[in-house]
């Protein structure tokens, strides 16, 4: 049985850091090794991950001064030994087969593997296996082949695919892969353009594995910042030579389509705001 590497930083988020704790005790699978990155929390999240070390030795915590999620998991990649690299957020949950099916899906591959599964979004609590069905969210295609073009032309329109879907060989971040701490936001999607430029086998399980858990202090940002964080990433990657023409001609449309979607976006929002303060106005004559 391999080992697989469960990374999870946590920042401020010790209120849900026991559901998602339990989650990963609970796996079928048993050869794992759990590394919480308290990225600088100024709330109990260390005595939440010392309740859990004393209890099981496979669970370690590591301390950081703040300084973002992207340097959390890339502290949690240099102290992984795993075969294996599963991201698992502190709100977020995995299912109890979750890395068993994962494991056995990707089977020989040796190097460069990727094994994706569905999610469902759930609100506090809500983490029910039961409601799967009900709530269930396809996150690529039924033909379950995503591609670095795909990744790169419907990111955030038809498909967008939390961390914890994901199950990776380890080699991917042994080669220098790693989130770039300089982007704010889409640093998930950068890192996922690297790895599926480099990938030799994906597999898809449209089975639901994980649960993305919606909650009020989950990390939003304004559109504007959501949109030049996405830019930016965009903008690094077209930087890269290795890259063939194709994918440079996709970066530059999805540059375009994020450009027009915001101003879409922006200009519905004026007219939005024009309608209610003209309703107001009426109102209050």
């Amino acid at each position: 049985m391999s080992l697989v590497s469960i990374i999870v930083p946590c920042f401020n988020q010790a209120k849900y850091l026991d559901d998602a704790l339990n989650s990963v005790l609970n796996q079928s699978h048993r050869k794992w090794e759990c590394i919480v990155v308290n990225d600088g929390s100024t709330d109990n999240t260390s005595d939440v991950v010392n309740k859990w070390t004393v209890a099981d030795s496979r669970f370690v915590l590591f301390e950081q001064s703040n300084a973002g999620l992207s340097a959390a998991r890339n502290a949690g990649l240099k102290l992984a030994k795993g075969k294996y690299i599963q991201f698992l957020d502190s709100d977020d949950c995995l299912f109890r087969d979750k890395l068993s099916s994962q494991v056995r899906s990707i089977g020989n591959a040796t190097k460069y593997g990727v094994a994706i599964t569905n999610y469902i979004r759930g609100m506090d609590g809500n983490i029910n296996e039961r409601d799967v069905k009900a709530s269930y969210l396809p996150p690529v295609s039924s033909g379950g082949k995503l591609s670095i073009y795909e990744l790169i032309a419907d990111w955030e329109t038809r498909i967008s695919i939390p961390a914890h879907c994901f199950l990776f060989t380890r080699d991917f971040f042994d080669d220098g892969i790693e989130f770039n701490i300089a982007l704010k936001n889409h640093e998930d999607w950068d890192c996922w353009v690297q790895i599926f430029s480099r990938v030799k086998k994906i597999v898809y399980d449209p089975s639901v594995q994980v649960v993305y858990r919606n909650v009020g202090s989950s990390m939003s940002k304004p559109i504007d910042d959501m949109k030049l964080g996405f830019l930016g990433a965009i903008d690094k990657n077209l930087q890269n030579s290795k890259f063939s023409s194709v994918i440079h001609a996709l970066l530059r449309a999805k540059r375009g389509e994020i450009l027009y979607l915001y101003e879409y976006r922006k200009i519905r929002l004026m007219l939005l705001q024009q309608q209610r303060r003209k309703l107001s106005a009426l109102q209050n004559s």
